[in-house]
């Protein structure tokens, strides 16, 4: 072997001469594999169902991009990061539910469990008083808890174009959101 071989520059090498980081590459390959997965993943659902509109995948899409916003944002608690939010002494996921179902507070079924948006409660973790009125109004408007989750956290014309989430501690925030509610479209 002649001893003036040409040294390959290896995948470092050349990483580092563009000025990209190993850890950069290692994230957008996973992040390509994850896409390729999660296509997949749809594929094979949808081709388990009669003929789908084409836009009806997008609105899904929309939809669950619109809870991954709402997550990064506000934070979807477990039951039990409530009851320990809320200063229970013992962090038992029952509180969460039970206050659920009573009515006290907003929790969403994602993934066979019950997750509760962030947004609902203040720094101190008490239940922003709005909430309860809010879920009394959607009942009985016919919505459902992740209705009124979705419909917070997008912008309405209601608020004039901002999000009904960020007003939940104004004094007429439930009283614009029930003449919301009521309005047929």
């Amino acid at each position: 072997m002649n001893s003036l071989s040409v040294q390959q520059p290896t995948l470092e090498h050349e990483l580092a001469r563009a000025g990209v980081a190993r850890a950069e590459l290692d994230e957008v390959i996973t992040q390509v594999r994850l896409r390729l997965q999660s296509r997949q993943s749809v594929g094979n659902a949808i081709s388990k169902l009669p003929m789908v509109p084409a836009g009806f995948t997008r609105a899904v899409q929309a939809t669950e991009n619109a809870w991954h916003r709402i997550d990064d944002e506000f934070g979807m608690l477990q039951s039990v990061e409530v009851a320990k939010l809320i200063g229970s002494s013992s962090p038992h996921r029952n509180i969460a539910s039970d206050m659920r179902k009573r009515g006290q507070i907003v929790g969403v079924e994602r993934l066979n469990r019950y997750l509760y948006p962030g947004f609902q409660f203040g720094a101190d973790g008490a239940v922003k008083p709005a909430i309860k009125d809010l879920l009394t109004a959607a009942e009985a408007a016919g919505w459902t808890d992740a209705s009124l989750v979705l419909w917070l956290c997008a912008p309405s014309g209601a608020f004039a174009g901002s999000r009904p989430v960020d007003h939940l501690d104004d004094d007429n925030m439930v009283q614009i959101a029930v003449s919301v509610m009521v309005t047929d479209w």
